[in-house]
């Protein structure tokens, strides 16, 4: 059996575009927000555009890795976003130090 992933296709409308707005103009501020545009469609003289993306890494960014490895990669960001969100909340609400301390 052969695998291989399909990635999913992304299409959004952006609304609200100025009527003289270069396309050309839109896609090289998506790319350098880093989203990656896959094609940017023009509707001749309106205010929207229609984006589509390729979203493989992003949706499903561990779908190359075995699943006992992404069980691991989750396990140990979510452990490290937890430590984070204790220390943020020690910082700026002492009260709750108490409590965080129970909790581990």
């Amino acid at each position: 059996m052969q695998q291989h992933f399909t990635s999913v296709i992304f299409k959004i409308e952006i609304q609200n575009l100025p009527r003289h707005f270069e396309f050309a103009q839109l896609k090289k501020m998506l790319t350098g927000l880093q989203l990656e545009p896959k094609k940017v469609k023009a509707v001749n003289k309106a205010t929207y555009a229609f984006v589509t993306f390729r979203l493989n890494n992003t949706v499903t960014p561990l779908w190359n890795q075995p699943y006992e490895d992404q069980l691991s990669t989750k396990q140990t960001n979510t452990r490290k976003f937890l430590r984070n969100l204790s220390k943020m909340l020690q910082r700026n609400i002492g009260e709750m130090s108490p409590w965080l301390k129970q909790q581990r």
